[in-house]
């Protein structure tokens, strides 16, 4: 679990974190060997990790910018909270591994991912407000994650805290990307953020991952081997998530509440969908984010369905993301809309995702 090394490059060395957390145990002290530190521009240190932020972060990250985004969040004293509070979660988790308990993988990721994406989205213009917001939040749920004296009691604000930090990331990661492919991106504090005027809402799947499928079957490792399935049964995976009440519930918010014209999910924590991912790559029908959203940007001004746009990321030599997207029949889309629950079906939705 805590060293990875694939086609000779070294993704991920746990070793230091092991020594900490044996040596501290919940007992919380900053120290040098726990700040992010940059040793090259693919590597960090953080937590006692030695990460490859290329293979864990963002295939095109440097780590100069990652740690940018670290102090751009914790620029104070005060702040540390938030990155005592990841340690903690990080330690909670690991011990649940160790104890054979179902557990989040490496949640301090989802910190450094929002050091990273923090960063890259400060340099689009009026981000200012949408960014002092999201801090904000984060170091109030980690003022209440340290207010608990023990672990067991903290269970519940570790994971507000770390579905709260992958909600983050994913709105500044969607928007960043946007912007970089050409669209015009704005934030403001009522949206996650508006794409060419147009609202865009942005959802987080948050599954613990069940540890026996996790040793057995998936992890977020991209591992090429899947048994022998084809493009309809990825479409039958894709439909079994996508209509749980998780999915849903999101769906039915972003649309009557949000008015939203555009939905992209984060669904790296969809453990079902790992086997998606693993079949893109094999079968070569990786499409980037770019062509992805150009097949959604048509059917937002659709009368009758919403574009849903769906990432999953995964740890590899570099770090790789897939997409597909499908489409969400809505009813009176112009004046006041809602999901289409009746059309939310296997006969529409089969033929409306594309991988």
């Amino acid at each position: 679990m805590l060293f990875i090394r694939i086609n000779d490059t070294l993704v991920l060395d746990g070793s230091g974190f092991i020594s900490l957390y044996n040596e501290i145990a919940a007992h919380v002290v900053i120290n040098k060997n726990l700040i992010p530190r940059i040793v090259d521009d693919d590597y960090i240190e953080s937590y006692g990790y030695k990460i490859n932020v290329k293979s864990i972060i963002f295939k095109d990250a440097k780590s100069g910018d990652l740690i940018k985004g670290f102090d751009l969040i914790i620029d104070s004293t005060k702040n540390e909270n938030i990155f005592r509070s990841f340690f903690k979660g990080e330690i909670y988790n690991y011990y649940r591994y160790l104890s054979g308990f179902d557990a989040y993988y490496l949640p301090s990721i989802e910190f450094l991912k929002l050091c990273y994406w923090f960063y890259m989205c400060s340099q689009i213009l009026e981000s200012r407000s949408k960014l002092l917001q999201i801090k904000k939040e984060v170091l109030g749920k980690s003022q209440v994650l340290n207010s608990f004296s023990r672990a067991s009691e903290a269970s519940r604000a570790y994971e507000d805290l770390l579905n709260s930090t992958s909600d983050f990331y994913s709105e500044l990661m969607f928007g960043v990307l946007s912007h970089k492919f050409g669209h015009n991106v704005s934030f403001n504090k009522s949206n996650d953020f508006v794409i060419d005027n147009n609202i865009a809402e942005v959802k987080s799947i948050h599954d613990k991952f069940d540890k026996k499928i996790l040793d057995k079957d998936s992890s977020s490792i991209l591992k090429m081997s899947l048994p022998d399935l084809g493009y309809e049964d990825m479409l039958d995976i894709i439909y079994q998530q996508i209509t749980r009440k998780k999915w849903i519930c999101h769906l039915k918010r972003a649309i009557k509440k949000q008015k939203a014209k555009i939905i992209l999910f984060n669904g790296t924590q969809s453990q079902r969908l790992q086997a998606v991912s693993i079949f893109i790559e094999e079968k070569q029908l990786r499409n980037s984010f770019e062509r992805t959203l150009a097949k959604c940007i048509p059917f937002i001004n659709n009368d009758e369905c919403i574009p849903v746009l769906i990432i999953l990321e995964n740890i590899h030599q570099y770090h790789t993301m897939s997409f597909f997207c499908f489409l969400a029949p809505v009813l009176d889309k112009n004046n006041n809309p809602e999901l289409d629950l009746c059309n939310y079906n296997t006969s529409y939705l089969k033929n409306k995702i594309f991988l």
